[in-house]
């Protein structure tokens, strides 16, 4: 599910980017954890992939919404068309209509939706319950998680929950992606 690695170097790569020397004149923004602190990553990561989740869930459900919508606009406009004896519209409307629910059948956004609203969970909880586990157990708990996890989100979306986390820890921005995704980030 997670590239936890690359996730993980992006992150080195992101603090080490941002140190400067001690005789450096410019101001720092809030300093951000050492990312050499174990319990630290865990929690990143859990982090990170609660928000995977959640960008997903919004995305799959806007998905679902809009899909709906247009096989609701194309199906009507298509009866209409043939109540009508507009036979040229209402052939256009008919594979419109057959193109909206074929979308559907493809990439089922609902069913999506509900993997990542389970997956959230079980992230969440165990992100609640962190503090009850060891540093090792609480990694070794999160590898057997993601190990578990058979969703599959999109790179955009992981991309733009790695910006969510590292914005909500009041990191720099220079840690972030580039802000590529504006479609993306509009429907999750």
């Amino acid at each position: 599910m997670l590239n936890e690695a690359s996730q993980r170097d992006c992150s080195r790569q992101g603090q080490r980017a941002t140190q400067t020397p001690a005789t450096s004149p410019t101001p720092k923004k809030r300093e951000r954890p050492i990312m050499n602190n174990p319990r630290y990553e865990t929690l990143f990561s859990i982090r990170y992939a609660i928000r995977v989740h959640e960008r997903s869930l919004a995305f799959w459900g806007a998905m679902a919404n809009l899909l709906k919508l247009m096989s609701i606009l194309s199906g009507s406009a298509a009866l209409m068309s043939v109540v009508g004896a507009e036979s040229n519209t209402a052939v256009f409307l008919g594979l419109a209509f057959a193109f909206f629910q074929a979308l559907e059948y493809s990439f089922h956004p609902t069913d999506k939706r509900y993997q990542a609203l389970v997956q959230r969970k079980v992230f969440a909880q165990l992100y609640a319950k962190q503090a009850k586990f060891d540093d090792q157990a609480l990694e070794t708990t999160y590898r057997e998680l993601v190990a578990e996890d058979e969703t599959t989100p999109l790179n955009a979306l992981k991309e733009l929950a790695y910006n969510d986390v590292v914005k909500e820890q009041g990191s720099d921005e220079s840690y972030c992606f580039a802000n590529k995704h504006v479609f993306m980030a509009a429907l999750s």
